[in-house]
C-alpha cells in the first residue's frame, strides 16, 4: 500500500499536501499526474524554493514514492 491510501484508510485522511523543489520537474509531473495541484511556494531559510501542491484524498489516485 502506498503512504497516501494507508493514511486515507486509518486515519480518515481528507487531504494531503506535500512539497518538492521547483526545480524537481520530473517530481511535480508525477504529483499532477496523481491529481496534486499547486496551492503555494515558499522559500526556506536556505533559499531554495519549493512548490507546496495538494489533492483532496477522496481521489484515490495515490502516488507510489520511489
Amino acid at each position: 500500500l502506498s503512504a497516501e491510501s494507508a493514511l486515507s484508510a486509518q486515519r480518515a485522511a481528507t487531504r494531503f499536501r506535500l512539497h518538492s523543489g521547483h526545480r524537481s520537474e520530473g517530481n511535480l509531473r508525477l504529483y499532477r499526474r496523481a491529481g496534486y495541484a499547486q496551492v503555494g511556494a515558499v522559500t526556506g531559510a536556505d533559499g531554495v524554493r519549493m512548490v507546496l501542491l495538494e489533492k483532496d484524498a477522496a481521489d484515490r489516485d495515490y502516488v507510489a514514492s520511489a
